[in-house]
């Protein structure tokens, strides 16, 4: 089954002042454009600049499918930083959650334990965040791949998850 593609992504810096608020559309020049690269490339220019103190760590972004489908949600450029040395990715952050919530994936600094901990207390709060997060994943095409050390397919943590 072919996964719905991004069509539209939206960002909109957050920053101490009005006059700094900065929104920026993207679309596709053509149907094979990369609006994921597209936005890294410009969270990394703005991530140079926040270390410089202009005082813009966060990033709201709004992803459009071709379904009509959005996603919403919010990147921190500079604590990212501090988990992810590398160049800023949306993708990964989107892709990160997404797979955590659906109970595919423990990130490397959990433990089994608190794993379960943590999910048994997010199903109890909010059931149907894992389906939602798993539909998201198992339909629209964000470019994310599990690391193998993170994959939950055996883990105990997955089958209380799913």
């Amino acid at each position: 089954m072919d996964k719905i593609a991004l069509t539209r992504l939206e960002v909109q810096r957050q920053c101490t002042s009005p006059e700094e608020m900065m929104d920026i559309l993207l679309l596709p020049k053509h149907p094979q454009a990369n609006l994921w690269r597209q936005v890294d490339r410009l969270l990394a220019a703005w991530r140079a600049a926040d270390e410089l103190g202009f005082g813009c760590e966060k990033v709201d972004f709004t992803l459009t499918f071709a379904d009509g489908q959005t996603y919403t949600g919010t990147y921190e450029l500079l604590s990212d930083q501090v988990r992810y040395p590398a160049p800023p990715s949306l993708a990964a952050h989107v892709g990160e959650y997404l797979t955590f919530y659906a109970g595919r994936r423990r990130p490397a600094h959990l433990s089994e334990k608190d794993c379960r901990r943590l999910t048994d207390s997010i199903r109890r709060r909010s059931p149907e965040l894992a389906q939602t997060c798993a539909h998201w994943l198992d339909h629209y095409a964000i470019p994310y791949e599990i690391p193998a050390d993170e994959r939950l397919e055996s883990s105990p943590c997955a089958s209380r998850c799913a």
